[in-house]
């Protein structure tokens, strides 16, 4: 039992070991490796004016969201209550980083400017009650405002005819505008003030075009719904067009673009460089946008990926990734949102200031696994030599580093094990980041575990 769980442990070390040597992966192979994360809602079965198709296409949608790589969370005919918590838990998922989703196909209404989704179950019966049986907009607004993700989504078709409109007095129909919270997109089925059908397919002629459109590869956001919109206005005379509020700042992909079969890659070609041509190098200097991508590749298997590492922010010493991570300024790992570990007080990697006989100790404990909840690391990196390396994005003289250690573990149990790696990293002070990378790590018996190899493309600084 003890050999089996070790074993486990191992495959988590090797990924975590990569996540320390060059961060989580912004792309990898077109798939997304931020968090995704998806809130579908599809009423149909209401008591007045029931619908035909939202809860297909809830289902839909809810299918083609996993296959873009979210996590999604469909709800069927619900009450407020399931939307309220279902919306709660949302928030809280978001909040841990990546990019979040919220869908609704059913009717929605509009109330003194406010926008609601109306519950499967509601009985309305004043214009005074809608604020207290149906799910405000703003609270779902709220939710992705505070997440602060780089990019959030809500997609509403929920513009059909108001089926309360004969219990109260309404002046407009449809729903009204609303301002986009910073790094969202909200997407109506139709403009401010009109109506959308329920469509007499399977499903309704928005989302219809919407699921056709997401599943495109290469397509960014923008243009997908571009798309949808003249599609719906097409098929709809002119009755029906799509609108967004939008406030992105970087470049989302449902489906991203197909990868072409990789070209062999250049060799790798080591030769000495001199101590003139590097001398004695502080940290870099790091600014957003600064972008590296790299081939990884599986020395194993021979399996072979892309991945590409950007900068979305600089706050003081901290550096936020695209896809949530945190680093320092020194290229010490502080936050894996893709595994929701922290590092404390850093993983440190890099030997500053960096010159030929350099060495620093590392000594961090992993916090957040709640498979190993004392977790640590303790080891050596040691600038080594001088070396000029070609790779395929171009050739640089480099720091060669090398970092040795032992990994420690225990579970709950109290079942403990350990384990050895060594990282040695080529680095650039002209790219300001490693050229080259392989990561090498052992089982908790000493037997061969992991060996991974980072080989530099292409890079492009700010």
């Amino acid at each position: 039992m003890l050999q089996r769980d070790c074993n486990s442990a191992m495959r988590w070390w090797a990924l975590a070991s990569l996540a320390l040597a060059l961060g989580t992966a912004a792309t990898v192979l077109g798939a997304p490796s931020e968090a995704r994360r998806a809130l579908v809602i599809g009423n149909a079965n209401y008591q007045d004016s029931p619908l035909t198709n939202p809860v297909n296409d809830a289902r839909d949608m809810g299918r083609v969201l996993k296959q873009s790589g979210f996590e999604v969370v469909v709800l069927e005919d619900a009450n407020l209550l399931t939307m309220s918590r279902a919306l709660r838990d949302f928030g809280d998922r978001i909040a841990e980083g990546g990019v979040g989703l919220f869908y609704f196909a059913g009717h929605g209404l509009q109330v003194k400017g406010h926008n609601y989704l109306v519950p499967a179950d509601a009985s309305i019966e004043r214009e005074d009650e809608v604020a207290f049986q149906a799910l405000d907009v703003n609270a779902v607004l709220e939710k992705m405002d505070s997440a602060r993700n780089r990019s959030n989504f809500v997609i509403l078709d929920a513009c059909r005819n108001n089926p309360f409109a004969r219990a109260f007095r309404l002046t407009s129909q449809g729903l009204a505008p609303m301002d986009a919270p910073a790094g969202t997109l909200i997407a109506f089925a139709t403009a401010p003030g009109s109506v959308a059908g329920d469509g007499a397919g399977r499903n309704g002629l928005y989302t219809q075009h919407l699921l056709d459109q997401m599943a495109v590869p290469g397509l960014k956001v923008e243009d997908v719904f571009k798309r949808v919109r003249a599609a719906v206005r097409s098929a709809s005379s002119g009755q029906q067009v799509p609108w967004e509020n939008t406030s992105l700042e970087s470049d989302f992909y449902f489906t991203a673009p197909k990868v072409a079969p990789s070209k062999k890659l250049s060799p790798v070609i080591f030769a000495r460089a001199s101590a003139s041509a590097l001398g004695r190098t502080a940290s870099p200097t790091l600014s957003p946008g600064d972008r590296w991508i790299y081939r990884r590749v599986d020395i194993s298997t021979g399996e072979s990926r892309s991945a590409t590492f950007e900068i979305a922010a600089i706050e003081g010493r901290e550096v936020r990734m695209v896809n949530g991570d945190r680093w320092d300024t020194d290229w010490a790992l502080l936050r894996d949102v893709g595994e929701r570990l922290s590092f404390e007080p850093r993983a440190v990697r890099m030997v500053w200031p960096m010159f030929k006989g350099a060495e620093a100790r590392l000594e961090y404990r992993v916090i957040g696994s709640q498979r190993y909840p004392d977790w640590s690391v303790s080891g050596t990196a040691k600038v080594v030599g001088l070396e000029r390396l070609t790779v395929p994005a171009g050739t640089f003289d480099t720091f060669k580093i090398e970092t040795t250690g032992v990994y420690r573990q225990r579970r709950e149990n109290g079942q403990s094990g350990a384990g050895t790696l060594r990282n040695v990293s080529w680095y650039s002070p002209e790219v300001k980041r490693e050229v080259l990378r392989d990561i090498e790590s052992t089982k908790w018996d000493g037997t061969e575990g992991t060996h991974v190899r980072m080989i530099l493309v292409d890079f492009a600084l700010r």
